[in-house]
């Protein structure tokens, strides 16, 4: 009667029914790239943009200004591990790309970049003529 009700934990091709449940459940659980931790911001003098890459080779960090976007692209390395089978594995790895469309007054020939302990943080300037200027006003008595 309850053998038939509730799944047995029998193996079927040497992998028992847990295992096949733990697979189905948390197969593809890794985080998409596009969840790559991102800070956007925006002062006077220009914009900033911080990206947390970590276990990026930065050697492997490719940025770069292409039609109105900053695209951000990189390779995590595949894990090396030998003879394991992973339960879970939440580490994305492989070939990332982050696209960030730019507003219209970026400088884009002033754009930095600084790659910190796995951190990439850009400024993006303004380009002068966008910048806010102040109006002096003269006070009449």
């Amino acid at each position: 009667m309850w053998s038939r009700e509730l799944p047995t934990l029998a193996r079927r091709n040497g992998v028992s029914a847990f295992d096949e449940l733990f697979d189905r459940v948390f197969r593809g659980a890794r985080p998409p790239l596009a969840a790559t931790g991102i800070d956007l911001f925006a002062t006077e003098e220009g914009y900033g943009v911080v990206l947390d890459l970590p276990g990026l080779d930065p050697a492997k960090l490719n940025v770069r200004l292409e039609e109105g976007q900053l695209v951000v692209a990189g390779e995590r390395e595949t894990s090396a591990m030998k003879g394991v089978r992973w339960i879970a594995q939440g580490r994305a790895e492989g070939a990332i790309e982050r696209r960030i469309d730019l507003p219209e007054d970026v400088d884009g020939d002033a754009i930095k970049a600084e790659f910190r302990h796995g951190t990439l943080s850009l400024t993006l300037p303004r380009r002068p003529e966008a910048r806010p200027k102040p109006i002096s006003v003269r006070v009449r008595e």
